[in-house]
C-alpha cells in the first residue's frame, strides 16, 4: 500500500527573484537607486508583475517591493548585503531574509511575502518528489529528454 501524498508547494512553481536577474536588467550597479518592474511568464502570458525599487548605496542598501497579494496590497523592504569577491572583482549581492535571516542570492514568494527557502514550510524541489525508479529512468535517459 502506498503511502498518503502531501502535495508539496514545489519552488519551481513559486515566483521567485534572483540577484542575477537583477544584476543583468541592471538593478545592482554600484551607488544607485533604480526602479522598475518585474513580470512573471508563463508563454506569452503575463502571471504576475511586482514594482520594486533598488537602492545599492553601500550605507544602507535595500530592495523595496510592492504588489498585490489576493486583493491586498503589500509593500515592504528587504535588506540586501554585500561582500567583496574573492577575486577581487567587484562586491557579491545577497538578499537578507526578513523571517530567517539568512543570507541568500534567490527568494520564494510563499503566503505572500518573498523568503529564503528554509523559511517556505513543507516545499520541495520537483525532482525530490520523484520515485526511486523514476530517477533512476531520467539519470538514464536524461540526454534524450532535453529538447
Amino acid at each position: 500500500m502506498g503511502r498518503i501524498s502531501t502535495f508539496p508547494t514545489l519552488y519551481e512553481d513559486m515566483y521567485r527573484i534572483d540577484l542575477s536577474t537583477l544584476k543583468m536588467n541592471g538593478f545592482l550597479c554600484a551607488n544607485q537607486i533604480k526602479s522598475g518592474t518585474l513580470k512573471w511568464l508563463r508563454g506569452d502570458i503575463v502571471t504576475g508583475t511586482i514594482s520594486i525599487l533598488v537602492n545599492s548605496y553601500l550605507e544602507n542598501p535595500f530592495i523595496q517591493l510592492s504588489y498585490n497579494y489576493n486583493g491586498n496590497s503589500i509593500n515592504y523592504k528587504i535588506a540586501l548585503k554585500s561582500i567583496s569577491s574573492n577575486l577581487g572583482i567587484g562586491v557579491i549581492w545577497y538578499f537578507i531574509c526578513p523571517k530567517t535571516n539568512n543570507c541568500c542570492r534567490v527568494l520564494y514568494c510563499f503566503e505572500g511575502y518573498f523568503l529564503h527557502r528554509e523559511a517556505c514550510e513543507n516545499c520541495m524541489y520537483e525532482s525530490q518528489t520523484y520515485s526511486k525508479s523514476t530517477r533512476k529512468y531520467i539519470s538514464v535517459f536524461k540526454r534524450f529528454l532535453k529538447p
